[in-house]
């Protein structure tokens, strides 16, 4: 998974961001990041950006469950509009799961961003 990852980062050019949740030390890119979902548990959406401020635009995630399950499509989670746009009726996110690959979108770099890895963490 990492080398296919960097692989993907390397294909997509250096303004790729590649991070992990709760790492504070790699920075985020302004545009797309590809990060590491929460390490310890799923986690709310809302939870995951809470500590980024008004920094990002987009969360992206694919749902791998099969097609009969409802899954085989991303899902999204937007900065910004009315609820329902982020509503699992419209392909909302409802949770980003443990361990899940993320793609992050930013209007404004962060050289320490917090991510957090359950629901319990708070912003530093």
């Amino acid at each position: 998974m990492a080398a296919t990852t960097l692989a993907f980062a390397a294909i997509l050019g250096g303004s790729l961001g590649l991070a992990t949740a709760g790492t504070r030390s790699s920075g985020l890119v302004a545009g797309q990041n590809v990060i590491g979902g929460p390490i310890k548990g799923d986690v709310a959406p809302a939870k995951f950006v809470s500590c980024l401020g008004n920094s990002w635009t987009a969360l992206y995630i694919w749902d791998n469950r099969s097609a009969e399950q409802g899954g085989q499509r991303w899902q999204h989670y937007l900065k910004g509009v009315p609820d329902y746009v982020n509503s699992s009726a419209t392909g909302g996110i409802t949770v980003v799961p443990r361990l899940a690959g993320v793609y992050l979108f930013m209007s404004a770099a962060m050289s320490s961003p917090f991510l957090p890895d359950s629901n319990a963490d708070t912003c530093p």
